[in-house]
């Protein structure tokens, strides 16, 4: 037993070194380390594709759909289409470059264009044979037309060649030495017609062009190369219908206008239609005038009228803020969000900020005309994109924004469908800005209140509408009055509304209460940084201040999170302290203001420090010298 344990160490051992000697032998080949290839290369593929399989079974893909799929699935075969494409474009100019020999006195062309043409042509022939052999029916590809235009536009330069050798007299009297074979040159141009309606047809084309272009170019590819292809036919005819050697022959150039406007517009032309021919030519081309290129023209202006000038980019310019809204961009949120971020009452800061709506469906009608309108062309655009894509939230530079908006749609029935996408939209943001280290506040709204409890963690603040309406409800019960005034507190009115309201109830002694009314509507809460000026001070000594020099409420700060981490006092550990009397401002606080006045927040954070100590200041009020902050208001009894 030990004897064949020791044979089987010195037999493995054997082994492991005639494999150590292997690898030192491929180590030249592979450098220090070996890296797996999983990923298969381009000849493998083609390699893989011609091995035959010995045993198969009637399911089986058989080798030309395994080089079909292939072609069809990659870019390979767009490009095999570009190829053929650029050598029959250069048969096609070869042909007109050749028609600038022809005159009155010669028929021929050089030798050299007929050898490039004949060149063209093999390159053309390897380039289509292999369609026979992918072609999933043979039979019906041998009688198409493509084939059969293919066919002759390939063979005719060869045969042209070889009868030249074989006969030159004969070839020297004839029409660009071609004989009859000269009749098959338009084909060329009518063969590009199909090549190019299977570049543009695919979507998987390399140009990197949108639909609409592709469908455009199509269209217009289609018109051209029929013309062309006319063209070519009535130059060849127009030459071999010449009475005399000694008669005028038309170029190429005026029987092209000749055959695309002179016969549809009326317009004279050095081509008389005084034959049979030339006058078929003249009744066939006005059919195509009337009956086939208004539906092909009608197609291309179509698409170009509907190519979508919508940006899918963001590109600030100097000086300027951008917040970015998603989700719900119908009409009634749209207007009521742009209504009020763009409110007068808002103050310098709203001026140069631009709002950018992202979304993946371009607007409606609705929409187009409100992002036409004056008051938000310039502050407002729409762009392009998926919100859960991060090259699209590149795009739109979202690590730069001011704040993120992620609306949702009042009026949706599948309410949790609709969470469930702003749950998905608010993580995909969430994830890119962690990406790129980058810190933006993120607001989003939800219509369940379940859907909360997932934002939290994700969102910088969450609106769950129908809580907020219901609790805003629940509290006014409670406390008459407390809907009404929240609503006026965080709606704003502009100034001028708020003056043309006053002067209607102005005059009449019985709404001296409404114009008490419009006067609290006009109060607004605002957000606003403190100067150094209040650094030391309490609560209630800046709250003082405030009301005495800027006829403003202080009700609440929110300090930074290092004040929950090393204060004691207070028992709340919420992110803003309401009416914190005793509290000692730092100067790095937040604070929140009852205000009617928008500009009062960018006078509190610009107070100068070196203007005086707050005890020394002429402002500072003695506490038994102050006033009420809410004014008595003498009441018009009408006597």
């Amino acid at each position: 037993m030990g004897e064949t344990s020791t044979h089987t160490k010195i037999a493995s051992i054997h082994v492991l070194d005639e494999l150590n000697r292997e690898l030192e032998k491929l180590k030249p080949f592979f450098g220090k380390s070996m890296v797996a290839n999983i990923k298969p290369n381009i000849h493998e593929k083609i390699s893989n594709i011609f091995k035959r399989n010995k045993r198969r079974d009637k399911y089986t893909p058989t080798r030309q759909q395994l080089i079909t799929f292939y072609l069809n699935s990659t870019n390979l075969g767009q490009l095999w289409y570009i190829l053929d494409a650029l050598i029959n474009t250069f048969m096609a100019l070869l042909f007109i470059f050749a028609t600038t020999y022809v005159d009155e006195s010669n028929s021929q062309v050089p030798i050299i264009v007929q050898e490039i043409d004949c060149t063209f042509a093999w390159i053309l022939l390897f380039l289509f044979l292999p369609r026979g052999y992918i072609a999933p029916n043979f039979r019906k590809f041998v009688f198409s037309d493509f084939f059969v235009v293919s066919l002759l536009t390939i063979i005719s330069p060869l045969m042209i060649a070889r009868n030249r050798i074989l006969d030159p007299t004969y070839y020297e009297k004839t029409l660009m030495a071609a004989g009859y074979y000269v009749y098959t040159y338009p084909l060329r141009f009518y063969r590009l017609k199909y090549i190019f309606g299977q570049i543009f047809k695919s979507t998987r084309n390399p140009f990197k062009i949108s639909i609409a272009t592709q469908k455009a170019i199509e269209s217009i590819a289609t018109v051209t190369t029929v013309i062309m292809a006319i063209t070519a036919l009535t130059y060849t005819i127009v030459y071999q219908q010449r009475i005399t050697d000694e008669e005028q022959v038309m170029s190429f150039g005026d029987v092209l206008f000749y055959t695309s406007v002179s016969s549809i517009t009326g317009l004279t032309s050095d081509v008389v239609p005084n034959t049979l021919f030339t006058r078929g030519v003249a009744i066939f081309i006005m059919f195509l005038g009337i009956i086939w290129m208004p539906p092909k023209m009608s197609e291309v202006l179509s698409v170009i009228e509907k190519r979508n000038p919508l940006p899918k980019s963001y590109k600030p310019e100097p000086h300027q803020k951008h917040v970015l809204v998603i989700g719900d961009l119908n009409l009634g949120s749209l207007v009521e969000f742009l209504r009020e971020f763009f409110s007068q009452d808002h103050g310098q800061q709203i001026v140069n900020t631009k709002v950018v709506l992202m979304s993946e469906n371009e607007p409606d009608s609705c929409v187009q005309a409100l992002l036409n309108d004056p008051s938000y062309k310039t502050s407002v655009m729409f762009m392009l994109g998926s919100p859960v894509s991060p090259k699209s939230l590149r795009k739109a530079q979202i690590e730069k924004a001011s704040s993120i908006f992620i609306l949702s749609s009042k009026n949706v029935t599948a309410k949790s469908e609709d969470d469930y996408r702003k749950v998905m939209i608010a993580m995909s943001v969430k994830r890119y800005l962690l990406g790129v280290d980058a810190k933006v506040n993120i607001y989003a709204q939800t219509l369940l209140p379940e859907t909360s409890l997932y934002l939290e963690r994700i969102t910088d603040h969450v609106i769950c509408i129908p809580e907020l309406r219901l609790g805003i409800l629940t509290q006014g019960v409670s406390v008459p009055g407390f809907s009404s005034l929240i609503q006026a507190l965080v709606t704003s009115i502009p100034r001028n509304m708020e003056k043309q309201l006053k002067k209607i109830v102005k005059n009449d002694p019985h709404f001296y209460w409404i114009e008490e009314y419009i006067s609290a509507i006009g109060q607004e809460i605002y957000q606003t940084k403190f100067s150094p000026f209040f650094r030391g001070m309490k609560f209630k000594d800046v709250a003082k201040y405030i009301y005495s020099n800027f006829n403003s409420i202080l009700i609440s700060v929110k300090p930074k999170k290092s004040f929950y981490e090393s204060s004691c006092n207070i028992s709340s550990c919420r992110h803003i302290l309401t009416n914190p009397a005793t509290y000692v401002f730092k100067g790095d606080e937040i604070g929140y203001l009852i205000s009617t006045n928008s500009t009062a927040t960018d006078e509190i954070e610009k107070i100068p420090v070196e203007c005086t100590s707050f005890r020394e200041s002429s402002s500072y009020v003695e506490p038994g010298d102050i006033s009420p902050l809410i004014p008595k208001i003498k009441l018009n009894t009408g006597e």
